[in-house]
């Protein structure tokens, strides 16, 4: 969950995006869902990752770290 935080930071630094407007595009009814995923804390639902992959022009991999099983 870290390195998927990681890069929504990265991402959203790149696109100018501030934790706020993925608030509103998202739909959410608090910021505290947003900071957990920028905390490392969760992950953005499947509908969300998929909100947040053409808000910020990149493809849902880009932004979710998938470890191997092997790891």
């Amino acid at each position: 969950m870290k390195s998927t935080a990681e890069n929504i930071k990265k991402l959203m630094k790149k696109s100018q995006i501030t934790p706020s407007q993925m608030q509103q595009v998202c739909g959410l009814g608090s910021l505290q869902a947003v900071y957990k995923w920028l905390e490392g804390k969760s992950v953005p639902t499947i509908d969300n990752l998929g909100i947040i992959s053409n808000l910020l022009n990149v493809l849902i991999d880009d932004i979710v770290v998938f470890r191997n099983r092997e790891d």
